[in-house]
Order: structure tokens, then C-alpha cells, then sequence
């Protein structure tokens, strides 16, 4: 049997910074926390939108945020 990653397209890699460029593998996808994917976007969305034109990311509410309060990715979507 071929291994899983052998078979599935996207692949999960860790960004230390945005790929504005699209110099890496355009099959990566990254997971960001709320904090890490604003501490990312910087105020910068022409790079944030670039970086997603070539690769996909996935936003999530923080660890932190124990009461029942929503996430508003609206900034991030903005982009």
C-alpha cells in the first residue's frame, strides 16, 4: 500500500513566515492559531492574500479562549 503521503495532495508544513513569492510547494497547507495568523498578517494583507494565492492555510480560535465566544476570521478573510 502506498504510503498516506504519497497519496494525498495537500501536505501540512510549518511557515515561519508568509510565502508571498509562491517559491514553495504549492501543495503545502499550514495551521495557524488566531494569534500566529495575525501576528503573520502583521497589517500586511497584500502579502497575507499573496501567500494564500499560492498556498492554503487554516485559521483556528485560539488555545486560550475558554469562555464561548466565536472567533471573527473576518480580518483574515478580508484579505
Amino acid at each position: 500500500a502506498p504510503a498516506l503521503e504519497e497519496v494525498t495532495y495537500l501536505r501540512g508544513l510549518k511557515f515561519k513566515r508568509l510565502d508571498p513569492e509562491g517559491a514553495g510547494d504549492p501543495t503545502s497547507m499550514a495551521s495557524y492559531t488566531e494569534g500566529k495568523a495575525a501576528k503573520l498578517l502583521g497589517g500586511d494583507v497584500v502579502e497575507w492574500a499573496r501567500h494564500n494565492a499560492h498556498h492554503v492555510s487554516r485559521v483556528y480560535p485560539s488555545p486560550a479562549r475558554v469562555d464561548s465566544s466565536n472567533y471573527a476570521p473576518h480580518s483574515l478573510w478580508q484579505a
